[in-house]
């Protein structure tokens, strides 16, 4: 090893050679080159299976909720095309319909998975997502509070942006 400086004497307990040669940079890569390789286009592919994993699961996760508050107290929509998938009134439709779509939209961007566009489709699905989850949290929040205001805002609300449907 002549030549090869690591900063570290021989006597040293081979845990703190072993962690200065760490902290010099000999045996773990910087957080540039990890940087580097993880943003690659070649890892693209990765990038969207793990960002189509989160998708689905947040989409599940609203899903869920959705159900919830939909077939116990109701809850405002505004998406006005799931308000109208809603006002059929069931929730085997509201889900079919959300699965379906998700199901559809998660194929496309897999089978697109390599694409530059793919990719961003599915930062900005994630995003959106997980605004919408924020959003689920402060509902939650403030629904406890305004119990007593939902049966007089579902009289007086001619819009038909309040949904209900029996379970």
């Amino acid at each position: 090893m002549a030549g090869l400086d690591l900063g570290v004497e021989p006597t040293d307990p081979p845990l703190l050679m072993f962690a200065s040669m760490l902290h010099a940079g000999s045996l773990a890569p910087t957080m540039a080159e990890f940087l580097g390789r993880a943003a690659a286009p070649e890892v693209r592919g990765k990038r969207v299976a793990i960002l189509l994993a989160a998708i689905t699961l947040l989409s599940l996760g609203d899903l869920y909720l959705t159900l919830t508050y939909a077939t116990s107290m109701g809850m405002f929509e505004s998406n006005p095309l799931a308000r109208f998938i809603m006002s059929f009134g069931s929730p085997a439709l509201v889900a079919s319909w959300k699965l379906g779509s998700m199901l559809l939209a998660c194929t496309i961007f897999y089978w697109a998975r390599r694409s530059r566009y793919a990719e961003l489709g599915v930062w900005g699905c994630t995003l959106l997502l997980a605004w919408l989850t924020c959003h689920w949290g402060a509902y939650m929040d403030q629904v406890h509070e305004i119990n007593q205001e939902i049966v007089l805002i579902d009289t007086h609300t001619g819009d038909g942006s309040w949904v209900s449907m029996q379970n």
